[in-house]
C-alpha cells in the first residue's frame, strides 16, 4: 500500500518551492539532486515517486520510473523506460 497522502504532500511542497523560484536560485543540477534525494528519502515512508514528481518530473528532466535525470522525459518517463513499457 502506497502512502499517497505523503506523496502528494511532497509534490505540493516541491511545487511551492518551484513557484517561489527556489529551483531557479539554486540552479538546475542542484534542483535535480535535491528532488532525487527527497524521492529517495520518501522510500522509507512508502511514498510513490510518480506522485511526487507529477507535473514536475518533465520540467526537471527526472524520470519517475528509473529516477534518473534524462534529457528526454515525457509523460513521466524517459525514452528508455517508455521503450521498455511498450
Amino acid at each position: 500500500m502506497s502512502n499517497h497522502a505523503g506523496s502528494y504532500m511532497l509534490n505540493e511542497m516541491l511545487q511551492l518551492m518551484e513557484q517561489r523560484s527556489v529551483f531557479e536560485k539554486i540552479g538546475r543540477e542542484a534542483s535535480q539532486q535535491l528532488v532525487l534525494e527527497i524521492v529517495k528519502l520518501s522510500d522509507r515512508y512508502d511514498c510513490n515517486a510518480g506522485e511526487i514528481l507529477e507535473d514536475l518530473g518533465e520540467r526537471l528532466a527526472i524520470c519517475s520510473f528509473c529516477r534518473a535525470v534524462r534529457p528526454d522525459v515525457q509523460n513521466s518517463g524517459c525514452g528508455v523506460c517508455r521503450d521498455a513499457s511498450g
